[in-house]
């Protein structure tokens, strides 16, 4: 199953860029399907240039809490990445995609990651809070990072797509499959994705505003850490 109206891209995947994915680690999910996630996830690296100057990479499990996982580092080789990710391990909680994207904001946002910044959220079901999972969502891609979502096991039609789709604002950044064993199919069209999303253009208008009515307006080559920093800080101390 394929959301219609994809958008393509052709290009190289060298970067710079950074790419944060979370994997769902909730109780839906057995050992054995934890282990394709994992894999497909390192299919789609592959096909990336991984290093200082280039594409770098993050990880994480998520259900009700951030389980194991690890940041962006510059020194990362492709095999240090894969190595990462094969240490990771399944929590088996509940489905709180909420969390998922505010650690996705958390490790994208800091100082030394690079731009364009992408999140991907892999997911078998509807979040536990989608009225916070949205709030997160939109917070992403208000501070300029790119949301793509596979819905494994989700129908079209259904409330766990149209969240997904609500996650990254655009369906045609939704990939929605039958089973865990069909994620091989998507590897190709989940990675012209990603080169998509890592060579979108740098100039963006940020504006967002929160519940104090602050507003802060900042263009992405010219805004302020300090600024930003504070937009950041107030918006993760709401979720703890």
């Amino acid at each position: 199953m394929r959301n219609s109206s994809r958008l393509s891209f052709s290009g190289q995947c060298s970067g710079p860029g950074a790419v944060a994915f979370a994997l769902d680690g909730s109780e839906s999910i057995n050992s054995t399907n934890f282990d394709e996630l994992k894999q497909f996830v390192k299919s789609n690296i592959d096909q990336f240039t991984i290093g200082a100057n280039n594409i770098q990479i993050a990880a994480f499990v998520f259900s009700q809490d951030i389980g194991g996982g690890f940041p962006f580092d510059s020194q990362d080789t492709k095999y240090t990445v894969f190595a990462k990710l094969d240490a990771l391990k399944l929590i088996r909680m509940a489905t709180f995609t909420d969390v998922a994207i505010t650690e996705m904001i958390r490790l994208l946002v800091q100082p030394n990651v690079p731009s364009p910044k992408v999140g991907v959220v892999l997911t078998d079901g509807e979040s536990y809070d989608p009225g916070k999972t949205q709030v997160a969502a939109i917070t992403a891609r208000t501070l300029g990072i790119t949301l793509l979502a596979v819905g494994i096991g989700v129908t079209p039609g259904s409330s766990a797509a149209a969240e997904l789709n609500a996650i990254t604002g655009n369906p045609a950044q939704v990939l929605l499959i039958n089973g865990y064993s069909q994620l091989t199919n998507l590897t190709t069209i989940l990675s012209d994705l990603l080169c998509q999303g890592l060579n979108i253009s740098l100039s963006l208008s940020l504006s967002l505003s929160l519940s104090l009515s602050l507003r802060i307006k900042i263009k992405t080559q010219k805004y302020s850490y300090c600024k930003l920093n504070l937009v950041i800080k107030l918006f993760l101390s709401v979720q703890q």
